[in-house]
């Protein structure tokens, strides 16, 4: 992205911002601002025109592959955007010959759940990575049942803020859980599936 290409998207996102303030109306500067980044880099770097698929392709196709959400900031993501195509419509910021906004909006409306069930996904598989990470840390063998059982259990015995503390402190970004492959080389499927289970529990606690 250019300079002045960064200049016009940051110009658009503090518009957005002030315009849904005024109104009340739900926003997520942080979630706009990677939706056109991604947008720029991979589909049209014109952000005004949009096209039938682009939210498709940036929300079930980039988004997952490149972001990392907190569970709870999974559900701000799709209002955001739908007040931003508001927001593009009724300021003339948008070239509606080639997707009405109705049409964009239906769109939204339709992968609207699938959205959240793939990011919430992809949040498990990451939180499960981190835990396979600080077991085989630990000296513990990810493919023994019975070592994995031991170490669950006594990470389940921590204080609640620790645990948050972990995952705060151990977070991974998309580029190095690309290396951790838990079907290939990581646990078995039965310790996997514990791994998941503990890591959307200790998610949940931090709600």
């Amino acid at each position: 992205m250019s300079e002045k290409q960064t200049r016009q998207r940051d110009d658009l996102v503090r518009a957005y911002e002030a315009w849904a303030e005024d109104r009340g109306a739900p926003y997520d500067v942080g979630a706009i601002v990677l939706l056109l980044r991604y947008r720029s880099a991979y589909i049209d770097p014109n952000l005004t025109t949009w096209r039938a698929g682009h939210l498709t392709d940036l929300l079930l196709g980039l988004f997952p592959r490149k972001v990392t959400l907190d569970h709870e900031d999974v559900g701000l993501v799709v209002p955001a955007v739908r007040s931003f195509l508001d927001f593009l419509a009724s300021t003339g910021r948008i070239d509606q010959t080639r997707a009405p906004v109705s049409q964009l909006l239906a769109e939204l409306d339709e992968i609207e759940e699938e959205f959240g069930t793939a990011m919430r996904a992809v949040e498990a598989y990451r939180a499960a990575s981190r835990l396979s990470l600080a077991m085989q840390a630990d000296g513990v063998g990810i493919n023994d049942p019975v070592a994995t059982q031991s170490w669950i259990e006594a990470f389940n015995g921590w204080p609640p803020s620790d645990q948050e503390a972990f995952f705060a402190a151990t977070s991974v970004t998309s580029d190095v859980t690309s290396r951790v492959s838990l079907p290939l080389d990581g646990p078995s499927p039965s310790c996997a599936s514990c791994l998941t289970r503990i890591s959307l529990t200790q998610r949940g606690r931090r709600r």
